[in-house]
């Protein structure tokens, strides 16, 4: 009873020493606190971004379709066993059957300005052909291998070269993102590093005359412990409440960006509170780990002076 008493005592006295460097450390303690909301906001935010480059390249790789035209030996009664063997195929996820009649309205629809010479053509020169959707883009070459063994299809039209496109603009961003992510963190990290040994440094003479009465370690320096831990907490409440509502204000513009791209305005990303729950978790251990270090550089140099 009486340990924990003391714990509790002990306990009161860091979090109250903590909390008075927080508010007595000034412009400090708001670049500290600052620098964890502004990567907290960041690491959110392009998390969001990425989230909704992939859903997005998503849509476009499920509007994706591999183009199979019939030779003239399928008939109409075959059509439905062949759309059924395609079906069984790995990777597929839909077939569509598009008959001549269907693929000439679309043709007229993509070609606006060409409609007239298109309704002059004697006869419909599009034969039937069917849509082969995928799950993946990396499924197009061997899908549309498949359907060429099949030995029931003229020409196979895959768009793989637009699938790599869009691979590629994938795999950049999440390259740039992450890159961005590394660049903040390593900021707010000299950041928070910075200021908690200022905060150190500014407190030497009272740490020394500590050690000096048999003050240990964990007495004199825990405080500041606590202190990575406040500006990690209230940094990284900042940042996301910040984060929250740019989410909100950038939403209707991405949404109308993509209804403008690929006809789809409805892209979401699903829910974002674990994006949320681990920004904080990261701004506050980047807080709680850069305190460490400052810490341990203290620590160091008390250990050669002997104290």
């Amino acid at each position: 009873m009486v340990k924990a008493r003391y714990r509790k005592t002990n306990l009161d006295r860091y979090f109250s020493r903590a909390l008075s460097i927080f508010w007595g450390g000034g412009i400090a303690t708001l670049s500290a606190v600052l620098s964890v909301a502004f990567a907290v906001f960041v690491w959110i935010t392009v998390s969001y971004l990425l989230i909704f480059t992939q859903n997005f390249a998503g849509a476009i790789y499920g509007n994706l379709g591999i183009v199979a035209f019939f030779n003239d030996s399928v008939t109409d009664a075959g059509v439905s066993d062949i759309i059924a063997d395609v079906k069984k195929i790995p990777g597929v996820t839909s077939v569509k059957y598009v008959p001549p009649e269907e693929a000439l309205k679309n043709l007229e629809k993509s070609l606006a300005d060409y409609s007239a010479l298109i309704e002059s053509l004697p006869y419909n020169p599009i034969p039937p052909s069917i849509e082969v959707y995928v799950k993946n883009p990396e499924d197009l070459e061997k899908v549309a291998a498949a359907l060429k063994k099949m030995g029931v299809f003229d020409d196979i039209l895959v768009p793989t070269d637009f699938a790599n496109k869009i691979m590629r603009i994938v795999s950049v961003s999440r390259t740039v993102v992450m890159s961005v992510m590394v660049l903040f963190l390593f900021i707010t990290f000299v950041m928070i590093f910075l200021t908690i040994s200022s905060a150190i440094l500014s407190h030497h003479e009272e740490i020394v005359l500590y050690r000096l009465l048999g003050g240990s370690y964990v007495f004199i320096y825990f405080p500041f412990v606590l202190l990575g831990v406040l500006y990690g907490i209230a940094g990284a409440f900042i940042g996301t409440i910040g984060a929250a509502f740019a989410i909100k204000a950038l939403t209707p513009g991405i949404q109308a960006l993509g209804q403008a791209i690929i006809g789809i305005g409805n892209i979401s990303v699903g829910n974002m509170l674990p994006v949320y729950m681990v920004s904080i978790a990261v701004g506050l251990m980047l807080a709680l780990i850069a305190a460490m270090f400052s810490i341990r550089r203290f620590l160091v140099e008390m250990e050669v002076k002997g104290l």
